[in-house]
This record gives C-alpha cells, structure tokens and sequence, in this order.
C-alpha cells in the first residue's frame, strides 16, 4: 500500500511504501484525529487480519490491530475526536463488526452491529461523538447506522434507491454528512443527477468537533492555508502494498 501527502496548491510527491501484503481487489481507509495523525487500515493478504499504519510526529508505525480478522470486504476507519477510532468491517456472516481504540486503553473487544453487508462498510464522523456507516445491502438499498457517545441505532434505509456499487460518506462538519452513491445505470461516478444522488441529511446535536473522516481519502485543513495536506492512499495490485504520496 503507498500514500501521497499533498499540500494545497502544491505538486504531488512521489509515492511512499506505507504496509505491504495488501490484498489484491481491496481498499485502504484513512483518517485523522487532528493535526499532524494520520490512521489507515488495510486487510492483509495471507490471514485475512485487519492492518494498521500511522503517522505520529512526521514518522510511521504500523501493526495489526490484535488478531482481528476481517472476513468480508475491505475495513473502515474513523475518528470522532482526538485519541480515537472506530474500525468497521465485515465479518463471515457478512455482518458489521466493530471495535474501538482509546488512547491509553487500547482497542475493545469486537461488538457485532448487525446488518449484511454486500459491499464494504463506509463510515464518517461530523463530530465529537458522532460516528455514521453506511454499506450496500443484499437488497440493493444504502443502509445506515448511526453512533450518538453511547448507543447504536438501528439499521434504516434511504430513500430506497438502488445502488450499484458500494457508497461513500463525508461530513464538511455542520452536524450534516452527504452520502454518494452510484445508480444501476451509471457508467462511471459523475456530478450528475441522473447517476448519482447526494443526500443531505441533518440531525441536531449539541455537540461539535473539528476533525472529520471519510473512506478513501482525507483533507487536513489547517491555517494558514498553504498548509492544508491531503493525503491519498492507495493499494498496487500487482505487488499489494501500501504506499503513499506528498503533494
């Protein structure tokens, strides 16, 4: 797996071995829980094991998150405030597994959130103590599942459109997030109404942080402008590494 940090306005770097044995066919997803962290997370090619890789003080460490084993699909990773993530993934039976790390505690135990899963978890965080995954269930439909600092709630569709792939979620932190998804009769993902819809949806909540995840990619917007990153991850899949890259 490689990874290219970028800087706004800035060119693109060359590509950073970041963890290898990726499998072949899967994604990586990243997140920051603030300035200067980055988190990403992989599924190895040989055990199935959920790895982990993050950069901390301008230097990377990676590892396994324990023996955690993602049977299905490819992982996600979020963080809804600082000294926390939250790793969604597919389990055997193809439901939605989780487990958390807390900085000076370490990672849960796994918690089954249910569902099944026909694609890979999303998942997106508009603030403190607020997590949202989202999946392409059996049925087509975009399932969703929210996180409030205590308690999951159940599953629910939206809108009942169909889907043709896997969707994706991002927040710009207003207590909103917009989910992406592409229809069955979509050639490629376009900013167009006809082949894909972005919904909004709002949820009052009283709380508020400034660090927000999504799936493929993550912006890191700081001031002054000039040193906003971001950083872009990606897997080779002919030798399934993971790299990365500076802009």
């Amino acid at each position: 797996m490689y990874r290219t940090p970028s800087v706004i306005w800035g060119a693109w770097s060359s590509w950073e071995k970041v963890l290898e044995h990726i499998e072949a066919g899967t994604t990586p997803s990243a997140c920051s829980w603030g300035p200067g962290r980055v988190d990403v997370v992989a599924r190895y090619h040989y055990y199935k094991n959920i790895k982990h890789a993050w950069l901390e003080n301008g230097s990377w460490a990676s590892g396994s998150v324990g023996s955690l084993k993602c049977r299905s699909f490819s992982p996600a990773i979020c963080s809804w405030g600082s000294g926390n993530l939250n790793i969604l993934f597919g389990s055997s039976s193809l439901t939605c597994q989780q487990v958390r790390y807390t900085s000076g505690t370490g990672w849960s135990t796994v918690e089954d959130l249910g569902g099944i899963l026909a694609s890979a978890p999303v998942a997106c965080c508009w603030g403190l103590n607020r997590i949202d995954t989202f999946h392409r269930g059996t049925d087509t439909k975009c399932w969703g599942k929210s996180w409030d600092g205590q308690n999951w709630s159940g599953w629910y569709t939206i809108n009942g459109d169909p889907l043709s792939g896997p969707p994706s979620a991002c927040s710009k932190g207003d207590q909103t997030f917009e989910v992406f998804i592409r229809s069955p009769t979509a050639t490629q993902l376009e900013r167009d109404p006809r082949t894909m819809i972005r919904l909004f949806l709002y949820v009052l909540s009283p709380n508020y942080f400034g660090f927000f995840c999504a799936s493929l990619f993550i912006l890191r917007a700081e001031t002054p402008r000039a040193s906003a990153n971001c950083f872009l991850f990606c897997v080779v899949t002919t030798h399934p590494r993971f790299t990365r890259k500076r802009v």
